[in-house]
């Protein structure tokens, strides 16, 4: 699924290119919902957040 995502997405492969030749450009893109989607797939739900980070939902309720 993440791979489809990547695959489908030219916007998505761009920032993730910019953001493996330079990982600071990552804060530009870091709220970027396609971003975060993919993030997302390769996340364990089960688990607690680490210190500092949260938790939100966007509009649609995920």
């Amino acid at each position: 699924e993440a791979s489809s995502l990547y695959n489908c997405n030219s916007t998505l492969k761009h920032m993730i290119s910019k953001i493996r030749r330079d990982t600071a450009s990552f804060e530009r893109y870091q709220h970027n919902r396609d971003l975060v989607a993919l993030v997302n797939m390769f996340s364990e739900s089960e688990r607690e957040l680490p210190l500092g980070w949260d938790s939100k939902l966007d509009r649609n309720g995920k």
